[in-house]
């Protein structure tokens, strides 16, 4: 009986070492095939970022590599690149990775972490890949920044991200505990705050929702008063189906206050429908290749490099809508509330010349196109001083042909 319990147990150690060994010799394999699965997919959805796994040495219980990612950099602004060194132990059906991750930009630069702004640390990350329903999580730490070049001064502390990711979705979570930023133009600290992000679906069709929460938020700058904000929660949702893109944006800004006067809380749901993907996306790549124009510096060469894809986006006759905007304190007596939509006649708008955004005529026809109606309830004094109407209590903008109306009353001609 001894005899054959021994015989049993010893094949049930054969049988475990053997299924162990060849789960071991599996992730081994596995790892390989779905890390660079997940490269190609970030190189096939980021195209603005180049990434690839380097010097990769392959072990049955742990292998080594270095992950390096590089930014596609303009002629003014040089590439980052990032570079992650990293260990993974393959187990049974899954892997452990860790490593540490760096950045700096090309040539003898110093790195960012080490040398410039965390005093010789590095960020530190931890990742597991799961092999059999070919998921991943990632965990990031980024050790506490600080930068100070007497004109300006940064720091950031308790930065955390993870992330989950799958075949199907993707999700981040991640927090810090402070941000403060000062130049000569003014100051902005924000408090713990937490974010997410969540995409479904591929981006043909997909979903992708961002949520945020900022506790003590304070603003100053020059010829302003210093404003506080208590709490603030931003939402956004963007779906691409059918070849359209629909965006829907929340704010809420609680216990605002100025120079120890509350201000009141402030609500805001706006939504974006109906413009064309394609157009979107060209748009949005052109953006990112020249972050100049996003500051402001745009001149005609910018316009019309911009026209063809914005004349595509909106070829599908877009609306803008203000479903809700509520501002209530005790500086009034009654809420100050909005509400209205924008509509855009994108009919054989692409008919219009390549370099329309960028002169007075194609500017013009794009406003002919625009209709709207906005209704703003309890105004203050100083608009309706503005607009020349007595009637507070109710004030409607209409757009129609250029044209801005002001309770049926001719305002302003848009172009001219």
């Amino acid at each position: 009986m001894n005899k054959k319990l021994g015989a049993s147990l010893g094949g049930l150690v054969v049988v475990g070492l053997g299924v162990w060994l060849g789960g071991t010799a599996y992730s081994s394999y596995m790892f390989d095939e779905q890390l660079n699965a997940q490269i190609q997919r970030i190189n096939a959805e980021t195209p603005q970022l180049d990434l690839e796994a380097a010097d990769v040495e392959r072990g049955f219980f742990s292998s080594t590599g270095t992950l390096s990612a590089r930014t596609k950099g303009e002629s003014d602004q040089p590439p980052l690149t990032v570079t992650a060194p990293y260990t993974a132990h393959h187990g049974l059906l899954s892997t452990e990775v860790e490593g540490t991750l760096d950045a700096k930009t090309e040539g003898d630069t110093p790195y960012v972490f080490s040398t410039l702004l965390a005093g010789g640390d590095k960020a530190r990350f931890h990742s597991t890949f799961s092999h059999l329903d070919q998921g991943a999580t990632l965990t990031l730490d980024v050790p506490d920044l600080k930068a100070d070049t007497g004109a300006q001064h940064m720091s950031l502390d308790g930065l955390s991200i993870e992330a989950n990711l799958d075949q199907k979705q993707w999700h981040v979570d991640g927090s810090f505990g402070a941000l403060g930023y000062r130049d000569f133009s003014g100051e902005l600290t924000l408090g713990n705050t937490h974010f997410d992000a969540t995409q479904e679906g591929r981006p043909a069709v997909m979903e992708r929702r961002v949520n945020m929460t900022i506790n003590d938020a304070r603003l100053s700058a020059e010829q302003l008063m210093p404003v506080t904000v208590k709490t603030t929660q931003l939402a956004s949702r963007l779906t691409h189906h059918d070849k359209m893109l629909d965006q829907t944006v929340q704010a809420e800004l609680t216990d605002m206050s100025t120079a120890g006067q509350r201000l009141g809380n402030l609500t805001m749901n706006s939504s974006l429908s109906d413009v064309n993907a394609d157009g979107w996306y060209g748009a949005k790549a052109l953006l990112d290749q020249h972050p100049e124009w996003a500051q402001g510096d745009v001149d005609a060469r910018a316009l019309r490099d911009l026209t063809p894809s914005v004349l595509k986006a909106l070829s599908s006759s877009p609306t803008w809508t203000l479903s809700t905007l509520r501002f209530e304190g005790p500086l009034f007596n009654k809420p100050i509330t909005a509400e209205g939509t924008v509509d855009f006649d994108g009919n054989d708008v692409q008919s219009l010349p390549a370099d329309a955004l960028a002169t007075d005529v194609g500017q013009r026809a794009l406003l002919e196109r625009v209709k709207g109606k906005l209704t703003l309830n309890n105004a203050p004094p100083i608009i309706s001083l503005i607009v020349g109407a007595p009637d507070q209590s109710k004030l409607v903008f209409k757009l129609s042909d250029r044209t801005l109306y002001v309770n049926d009353r001719e305002f302003t001609r848009l172009g001219d």
